[in-house]
């Protein structure tokens, strides 16, 4: 077994207790103050009735009481539910209900969304984690924490497929679904990052993306499995992002694509000395080559992309700037540790198997396989993940080169199908996003009587005075998109919604659109 989550972090307390474990708001708390207030805060849930192999939710922003309420529910053995705090109340009850939530905790900031929740009688007991006297039923917890010892709490009897965490799918498609990573499957995803950013405990990480989602989570966990610090961000913010990493010498930091454009849209950029940050680990979207050269320029660091999914539990493939091709820098690059990857055919009319990978160059599926893989949705076993002979089915298109480099193209559930043509929108939000007068862009396709579909950009302009003519000129003159994958509806909009990990809510444009299309003939 490759060990217990909730007992690393008593291992450091007592192989290194002085050395730095967290950074928050300007404190600072080494591996012995924080094993001391997990102990407290586990003493204080066990005596309130949560067990091993309960369910707990736990929806709260990157600070060190995160560290804390994890930890403490991993002491215990109880499973911790990530919760979306962009989701609505509805979702979060659906997945209360799901889990059988026996706690509840969580950050003063969603006391709005909790609310009905608590209402509705799901979830036992609420902890509120914050400041502010919470409503009454409610328990403070920095309040009931301070009442316990920090004895450790006895020791639970897990097995290595015993559940550590839930992390949830944003539910854009319907109800939110969860990939449950065993004792095993964590510690095996903090080993990889470990591996693929080369750390030890001189380092210092520090993530923008919210430790909810699962790339985040492994992200943190890394740190804590070779005793390196933290440093906790707080709600993300672009000039405090880059203060923190020169306050507290951070050494790799993960953001995704476009929290990065924010970093290096900062502009004072230049007054930053970031001369101790080595690597930026990222994921989650398609970005152009140049933004690897910029931020090498102007960040003076390299680039680890990333790719993998709520259902494995980690990335798959990565490309390192530093140590694969230049030339390849847009890419997703090869497997990575423990993980095989195929791309196979893609035929609407009948399932592919494993076996039919193409040989590269070209473009299909990308499929993987490794330990990390979920075999179902955590309680519902009803919905089984795809997977045949072990092999996840990403339903992500990408093109392979002759090198077997490998680049996102789009999701197979994206496709526009426009006159028995298939369209790919990110490679046409690729093609936009080169004109010098566009910040952002998110193409789908809307009906159309004639084609059956056309395809729709929304266009988001760096500075007002773009016009659609402009963008269907540049779309007609350009010689490098084909005409049938040009835009045939343009819309100028403000911004471009995102979901909280930065990836391009297509869907709720797509399902706007549509609606107004439809009315039209």
């Amino acid at each position: 077994m490759l060990g217990i989550v909730g007992r690393i972090v008593e291992k450091h307390a007592r192989l290194h207790p002085d050395s730095i474990s967290a950074l928050d708001a300007g404190k600072a708390l080494t591996y012995r103050e924080l094993n001391d207030r997990v102990n407290q805060a586990a003493r204080f849930l066990a005596s309130e009735g949560l067990r091993q192999r309960d369910n707990a939710g736990l929806m709260i922003n990157n600070t060190a009481e995160f560290a804390v309420a994890f930890l403490a529910l991993a002491k215990l053995g109880v499973a911790v539910n990530l919760w979306n705090f962009r989701l609505v109340s509805e979702d979060i009850k659906y997945m209360a209900s799901l889990c059988g939530a026996k706690a509840v905790l969580y950050g003063e900031e969603f006391e709005s969304t909790i609310s009905p929740v608590r209402a509705s009688g799901l979830g036992g007991l609420f902890v509120r984690i914050g400041e502010r006297e919470p409503p009454p039923g409610v328990r403070n917890f920095s309040a009931e924490v301070r009442r316990f010892s920090s004895e450790e709490p006895p020791l639970c009897d897990l097995f290595p497929d015993d559940f550590s965490s839930v992390i949830y799918t944003s539910g854009t498609l319907g109800r939110p679904k969860g990939a449950a990573y065993t004792q095993s499957t964590q510690i095996l995803s903090a080993i990889q990052y470990s591996l693929e950013m080369g750390l030890d405990r001189s380092h210092r990480g520090l993530t923008l993306a919210p430790l909810i989602h699962g790339g985040a989570l492994n992200f943190w966990l890394a740190y804590l499995l070779v005793g390196g610090s933290f440093v906790f961000s707080g709600k993300y913010d672009p000039p405090t992002a880059l203060r923190l990493c020169v306050e507290h010498q951070v050494t790799e930091l993960m953001a995704v694509p476009t929290q990065i454009e924010g970093l290096l849209s900062v502009p004072e950029l230049e007054s930053y000395t970031l001369s101790s940050l080595r690597l930026i680990r990222t994921a989650g979207s398609r970005y152009p080559k140049s933004l690897v050269d910029r931020v090498r320029t102007r960040l003076g660091c390299e680039v680890l992309n990333t790719y993998g999914m709520t259902e494995n539990c980690a990335n798959t493939t990565a490309y390192h700037s530093a140590l694969d091709p230049y030339e390849k820098r847009d890419s997703i690059g090869k497997a990575t540790y423990f993980w095989e990857v195929r791309v196979i055919r893609v035929d609407p009319d009948r399932p592919v198997s494993p076996a039919e990978a193409i040989s590269p160059p070209g473009i299909g599926q990308l499929i993987v396989r490794g330990p990390q893989n979920i075999a179902e949705y955590y309680r519902n076993p009803q919905e089984a993940a795809p997977i045949q002979d072990g092999w996840l089915y990403t339903r992500d298109i990408v093109e392979v080169d002759e090198d077997g480099y490998m680049y996102i193209v789009d999701r197979i559930d994206n496709v526009i199908i426009t006159g028995a043509e298939n369209v790919y929108p990110q490679e046409v939000e690729a093609f936009l996003l080169r004109h010098p007068g566009v910040a952002d862009a998110a193409v789908f396709g809307v009906p159309d009587p004639t084609w059956g579909e056309v395809v729709m950009a929304c266009v988001c302009p760096k500075s007002p005075g773009i016009t659609r003519e402009e963008i269907d000129r540049y779309c007609r003159e350009s010689g490098s998109l084909a005409g049938y994958k040009r835009p045939r509806i343009i819309e100028i909009v403000d911004e471009i919604p995102k979901n909280v990990f930065g990836k391009t809510e297509r869907k709720k444009l797509e399902k706007k659109y549509r609606a107004l299309r439809s009315q039209s003939y």
